[in-house]
């Protein structure tokens, strides 16, 4: 995934930032997704940049994780974290669940859209 410069999205003055490498960019088709959960209200209604810069803590935190690990996002909503982790960690492989038809109708588009069909699976389910 590409990589934003300072220039493109600074942090606002007095902010700091514990990333030690510029914020994600997204790609179009990832970015298209989440602005279709933001338009549809499965996403909060801060810009994509923000659900984008949410997600990159746990791109922190699944560092350690090796290539073919499996990662479930529980509650995957509009698809974040899921989708950006989707997208930034080609080598793992993802199962997203969401309970809500509606939103996981949305998921499998993304997934398709990302061309990930193969190493993410889209399930309509509860974790209880």
């Amino acid at each position: 995934m590409p990589r934003a410069t300072a220039d493109d999205d600074p942090a606002p003055a007095g902010s700091s930032s514990f990333w030690a490498t510029p914020p994600m960019r997204p790609s179009p088709a990832l970015a298209a997704a989440l602005e279709r959960g933001r338009r549809l209200g499965v996403l909060g209604p801060v810009p994509v940049s923000g659900h984008v810069a949410h997600a990159e803590a746990f791109l922190v935190a699944l560092a350690p994780l090796g290539p073919g690990s499996i990662v479930i996002d529980l509650g995957s909503g509009g698809g974040v974290p899921g989708l950006v982790v989707l997208e930034a960690r080609p080598d793992l492989e993802l199962v997203l669940l969401d309970a809500m038809e509606k939103r996981t109708a949305l998921l499998l588009d993304a997934v398709a859209a990302l061309g990930a069909t193969d190493r993410c699976r889209v399930l309509t389910g509860r974790a209880e």
